[in-house]
C-alpha cells in the first residue's frame, strides 16, 4: 500500500483567491520503482469562487483563465437571483519530468476521496477596542465557523452532494452555510461557496459600518482541499 496527500488550497469569497501544491506518492511499501515515481496534482492548485443569492442555480469557473468568460446561461437564474460560482477540481497524473499522463477519474476499480475544510476566522481576528480591550473577549473560538472537515466519495447525484455548516457564537446559536461539496459524472470535485448571508450574533451589535466590527460575520471562507486516490485491482488495493 503505498499513500500521499494531495493538496490544493481552496478560498471561497466574493471575488478572490488562493492555493498551492501536491505532492509525490510515498515510496514506501512494496511498489516497484516505476510506481514509487508516480506523482499527483490537483488542478486548479488555485481555487476562485463567488458567492450568489441563487438558492441552487451555480455556473462553474472555467478550467484555464479566460478574459472574455460569461456563463451559457448568464449570471442570474430565473428569478433574478445572482448564481454562485464554483470551482471544479481534477487530479491529473504526471511523470518524473513534470509531463501531465493523464487525468484520474471516478469509474471500475477507481474510487477517488475528497476532503474539504472550509472555515471562516474574521470575527476571531484580536480586534482592540480604543481601549485597548480586545472586542472578541478573548474568547476567538466562539467566533470562528468551522464546521471541520467534510469527506465526499462517488459519482454525481444528491447522495453525492454535502452541505457544509457550521455554527458562531458562545453556544454556537447562530448556523452558517459556508458552502456546498458536489461531484461530477467523473468523480470529479465541485466546492461551491456561500450566499452572501451576514448578519450578527449578538442581540444588540455594533453597528455593522463599525471598523474592526467581531460581532457580525459573513458565510465567506477559505481551506484546503485534499484528495484519497484508492485503486482495486482484485485483492489489491493502493492509496495514493
Amino acid at each position: 500500500m503505498k499513500t500521499s496527500s494531495i493538496h490544493a488550497i481552496w478560498t471561497v469569497l466574493t471575488l478572490l483567491l488562493i492555493g498551492v501544491a501536491g505532492v509525490e506518492a510515498d515510496e514506501t511499501g512494496e511498489a516497484g520503482e516505476a510506481e514509487a515515481s508516480r506523482i499527483f496534482r490537483i488542478h486548479p492548485s488555485i481555487g476562485i469562487a463567488r458567492v450568489g443569492d441563487s438558492p441552487s442555480a451555480y455556473y462553474l469557473a472555467p478550467d484555464s483563465w479566460h478574459r472574455d468568460f460569461v456563463p451559457e446561461d448568464g449570471y442570474r437564474d430565473a428569478e433574478g437571483k445572482i448564481k454562485r460560482m464554483g470551482v471544479r477540481f481534477r487530479i491529473y497524473e504526471l511523470n518524473a519530468d513534470g509531463d501531465v499522463l493523464g487525468e484520474v477519474t471516478a469509474g471500475e476499480g477507481v474510487e477517488i476521496r475528497w476532503r474539504v475544510h472550509l472555515v471562516n476566522k474574521k470575527a476571531a481576528k484580536d480586534h482592540p477596542s480604543g481601549s485597548g480591550t480586545p472586542l472578541n473577549s478573548g474568547n476567538p473560538d466562539a467566533m470562528t465557523i468551522d464546521p471541520g472537515e467534510q469527506g465526499i466519495v462517488g459519482v454525481a447525484g444528491e447522495e453525492h452532494q454535502v452541505e457544509v455548516k457550521g455554527g458562531i457564537g458562545p453556544s454556537d446559536e447562530i448556523e452558517v452555510k459556508l458552502g456546498d461539496l458536489k461531484t461530477d459524472e467523473q468523480g470529479r470535485l465541485i466546492v461551491l461557496g456561500g450566499h452572501g448571508v451576514a448578519g450578527s450574533w449578538m442581540a444588540s451589535p455594533l453597528p455593522p459600518a463599525a471598523v474592526q466590527n467581531p460581532e457580525w460575520f459573513d458565510d465567506t471562507s477559505d481551506g484546503p482541499v485534499q484528495a484519497t486516490i484508492v485503486i482495486t485491482d482484485g485483492q489489491t488495493v493502493q492509496e495514493f
